[in-house]
């Protein structure tokens, strides 16, 4: 009796730890090579601003094609996307780490953010396949936890391997990791949207009342407050956090003159902030809800940019600006898994599609803020502070109008 519930319990945490790989692609694909932006630069001869290009164009990528894969895995069901892209994400990580030049590179990481994108997107959409309320906000915030852990050993292993192998060798570390991604998509993720499922959807396309209007679904799920303000959660959230990620390298190391494996160690440190506020949520949301352990990461976004106003208005020294980064990576913790549950608990009756909105929105917004911290300078902090208070108004409006569409019931 005892056995099979083993086992069960046994492929359930295969499964979790299988899903956590794939919604790591983005921190492994991003965090890994913050710390040699400045020796990328010098390798390939090109100002800093190009090289923070190699985040736009990966972000482009993840939101083009979580657009195109969220709604596909709806229709033709979730695992033969995952195989395809995972493998073409592999062969681009590998093109990536043989760039002969900055124009190779942005197109390479174009291609590994689209095709990656599939296992972020559709990872969600298992995730809402098999749990509902407030047991899948404890399930996307057991993602972060596990999957918290790549963002801070990312930075470290980046840090540690551009040394030696410089950043071609971390790109290769990457690639290795894309490798086992596949592996586990191939092995161990089951295919969660049935025959019966996806007959539906296709009944849904290609019915001839809504063929003239084909992102009905998309568009329906746009216009439900309740799904479109927890979404949009998310993305003013990604927008901190990625205002902090595409700032760190030259704020750790140009303006408080930490090296390269200092500047990795630190980000690891901050990373860190995404576990411990996960793991917090998961033991408190059942107690507290959804929408009360998103008002504590609200809380904790607004004193961070209380702090980071002050250091820059008042210029206290340079280590100051740390205290307000690790409130914002703990932010995260609470925030993130539960306006994703509430988003999807809104979109019950497409979760391919709304996980794609929830996915293409964060990213396209990390296009825009990844240029957006370098307009004035590596020396500089100010575009930091804007693009962080930015991203906390946003979050609360977001927050004010989740509270009053409710908890979806289904």
């Amino acid at each position: 009796m005892d056995s099979p519930r083993r086992e069960s319990n046994q492929r359930n945490v295969l499964l979790l730890l299988s899903l956590a790989l794939l919604s790591t692609m983005a921190p492994f694909a991003i965090d890994m090579y913050l710390p040699a932006f400045p020796a990328m630069a010098e390798d390939l001869d090109v100002p800093a601003q190009t090289i923070q290009l190699t985040l736009t164009t990966f972000f482009v990528g993840v939101a083009i094609g979580q657009l195109v894969l969220g709604p596909l895995s709806d229709r033709i069901g979730r695992k033969p996307p995952l195989v395809v892209g995972s493998a073409v994400c592999l062969v681009a990580s590998a093109a990536a780490a043989m760039a002969p030049n900055a124009e190779v590179l942005l197109v390479a990481r174009l291609v590994q953010g689209f095709s990656g994108a599939a296992g972020m997107v559709i990872a969600r959409a298992i995730v809402a396949d098999l749990y509902r309320g407030v047991a899948a906000a404890k399930m996307f915030s057991l993602l972060a936890l596990v999957g918290g852990i790549a963002p801070v050993v990312a930075p470290l292993i980046g840090g540690a391997l551009a040394i030696p192998t410089g950043w071609r060798g971390v790109m290769w570390s990457l690639a290795g990791i894309t490798a086992l991604m596949l592996a586990a998509v191939v092995f161990v993720i089951p295919e969660t949207h049935g025959r019966a499922a996806r007959a539906e959807a296709r009944a849904h396309l290609d019915d001839p009342a809504v063929a003239r209007r084909r992102h009905i679904g998309m568009l329906d799920l746009v216009r439900r407050p309740g799904f479109t303000a927890n979404a949009l959660i998310m993305t003013f959230g990604f927008v901190v956090l990625m205002g902090y990620v595409s700032a760190s390298p030259f704020v750790f190391q140009t303006i408080m003159g930490l090296g390269v494996l200092g500047s990795g160690v630190l980000f690891a440190i901050n990373s860190a902030g995404i576990f411990i506020g996960s793991s917090i949520n998961i033991r408190l949301v059942d107690r507290f809800g959804q929408h009360a352990m998103m008002r504590v990461g609200l809380v904790l976004f607004a004193v961070g940019v209380a702090i980071l106003a002050l250091q820059q208005a008042l210029g206290l020294h340079v280590y100051v600006i740390e205290v307000p980064l690790i409130l914002f990576t703990t932010a995260l913790g609470f925030t993130f898994g539960n306006s994703v549950a509430l988003a999807l608990g809104h979109a019950a009756d497409a979760r391919g599609a709304g996980s794609a909105f929830v996915g293409a929105s964060q990213f396209l917004a990390g296009a825009f803020v990844a240029p957006a911290v370098g307009v004035a300078g590596p020396a500089s902090a100010v575009p930091l502070l804007v693009v962080v208070t930015l991203g906390t108004l946003g979050v609360l409006v977001c927050y004010v109008i989740s509270r009053r569409a409710g908890v979806a019931e289904h």
